[in-house]
């Protein structure tokens, strides 16, 4: 089991990279990605250009545009990856730092417009209740009134 974690720990050591390697190694990723991001805007350009070329041929037309809006979405894509290896680490934890706030406040004041909703909601169930007791009553008077009338009636009558 010890030459089995030194064999580990050696291998471990053996395969990191130096802080200046690291840095090569990240600047290396950084122009990769630049590169495959032009390479991807040229296949955006060679298709508009083959677009423009078959103005006449509705089918090819047709399929050259299926091609360009692929290719845009690959360069869409493959241009975000090659921006955001660009920036330094200290800007992309501050941008995550001010999206995180702002979707926070965000979320904050929606839940606080959801509590003010709540809050109306219960206040309009209660005047309705109210007013639906009120004209309950409204109506229990009307009823006792008839049935007196009637049998004031009856009695009379009788």
């Amino acid at each position: 089991m010890l030459l089995v974690s030194y064999l580990i720990v050696g291998m471990s050591t053996l395969f990191d990279f130096t802080p200046q390697e690291h840095r090569a190694y990240e600047k290396l990723k950084k122009l990769s990605a630049a590169d495959s991001a032009r390479h991807k805007a040229a296949n955006v350009i060679k298709t508009a250009i083959r677009v423009a070329k078959h103005r006449k041929r509705l089918r090819e037309k047709f399929i050259y545009l299926l091609l360009l809006r692929q290719h845009m979405a690959v360069f869409t894509n493959s241009n975000k990856v090659a921006h955001s290896r660009m920036l330094p680490t200290d800007q992309m934890i501050k941008n995550l730092h001010e999206k995180l706030r702002n979707d926070l406040h965000e979320i904050r004041e929606k839940g606080y417009l959801i509590a003010n909703y709540e809050q109306k909601v219960d206040n309009i169930r209660a005047s309705e209740t109210n007013e639906i007791i009120q004209q309950i009553h409204a109506n229990q008077a009307q009823i006792n009134q008839i049935i007196a009338e009637f049998n004031n009636q009856v009695y009379l009558e009788a």
